[in-house]
């Protein structure tokens, strides 16, 4: 090998490694929300520290507003924090998504 091919082999792992991270990011992420939403869900009730704790995530995490999947949450999560309460629809929506993304994330019936 000469250090043309090693340049470029370094430069494909870099970005695979960049990759690999945005990913675990996101799942971090969205397990996050699956667990104050199922929380949430299971209670009905919305207790001051899931929604200091959403709120957080929010001003965190405003880059990824614009980015699937994130983006079909965001309108439900500031709805959420608004109302201080998930309606039926908003439910129905959520457990949706959440199923969607992936099959073992659970919320109650």
């Amino acid at each position: 090998m000469n250090a043309e091919e090693i340049e470029k082999i370094r430069t494909i792992l870099n970005q695979f490694l960049k990759d690999l991270g945005a990913q675990s990011e996101d799942l971090s992420n969205l397990f996050f929300l699956n667990g104050i939403f199922g929380g949430l869900l299971a209670s009905g009730d919305f207790n001051t520290y899931e929604r200091y704790k959403l709120g957080k995530w929010l001003d965190k995490n405003d880059h990824l507003r614009e980015r699937p999947p994130f983006d079909e949450l965001f309108d439900i999560i500031y709805s959420v924090l608004e109302a201080k309460k998930v309606d039926k629809k908003e439910a129905k929506k959520l457990k949706s998504f959440f199923l969607k993304m992936d099959g073992s994330m659970t919320f109650p019936p």
